[in-house]
């Protein structure tokens, strides 16, 4: 079981429904890593465009103990309609990162984006760095194999919206079946986010329905 729990659940407080301010999102981060259950807390999300400001936050955290060793954050950037500039600001947050002398750091190593179809993601691809894990999110609008047979040719990753702030957000169970089970077959990884921030690995696994804290907004 823990392995097949280990790292599933991204933390997403600064998004609905708990739309937590910068500095509470990145506390809340910072107890639940501490805890007891931190094995199954994955990334953190923010948007690219809120680097700056998680900075901030994150510096005015209290002071890790050196005997502790070394924490390393890892976090998942929402690209916004520039990707190749929000490319240019990960890799410049990462640069500042990796030459801090301090025993928490933070790193973008995943990327999310929503596209509209195959082609948009073979052009992204072309862009993202591939060191960078990357999610394309994929409308559920008829096109969904030839979506996910184009992140599986450029070794990437898919992403399924599961809900919103209003019903239309919500698709179909039908929907989301075939959804997993395109990924199966082409062997793609895949998370399910808006109320359901979870990743499945190389084998997808089975649905599992954790019951998470209202405030990480990973409820399913």
């Amino acid at each position: 079981m823990t392995v097949l729990l280990r790292d599933l659940v991204d933390y997403a407080g600064l998004f609905p429904p708990a739309s937590l301010p910068m500095p509470k999102s990145v506390a809340n981060y910072d107890r639940y890593l501490q805890s007891e259950w931190s094995w199954i807390l994955g990334r953190l999300i923010l948007p690219v465009a809120r680097l700056t400001e998680f900075e901030r936050a994150f510096a005015a955290l209290p002071t890790r103990a050196p005997e502790k060793g070394l924490q390393n954050w890892r976090l998942s950037a929402l690209l916004g309609s520039d990707v190749e500039a929000d490319i240019d600001r990960i890799n410049e947050f990462n640069a500042r990162a990796a030459f801090k002398k301090a025993v928490k750091r933070a790193v973008v190593e995943s990327v999310e984006v929503k596209v509209a179809n195959a082609a948009d993601i073979k052009r992204l691809a072309a862009v993202i760095p591939s060191h960078l894990a990357t999610y394309f999110e994929i409308p559920l609008s008829g096109g969904e194999e030839e979506c996910i047979a184009a992140a599986a040719d450029s070794g990437r990753c898919a992403k399924i919206r599961t809900g919103g702030e209003t019903a239309d957000k919500f698709p179909a169970p039908e929907s989301v079946i075939e959804f997993m089970l395109q990924c199966a077959a082409f062997n793609v990884p895949f998370k399910a986010t808006a109320g359901c921030t979870i990743r499945y690995g190389q084998s997808v696994a089975s649905h599992i329905n954790p019951k998470a804290r209202r405030d990480s907004c990973t409820a399913l």
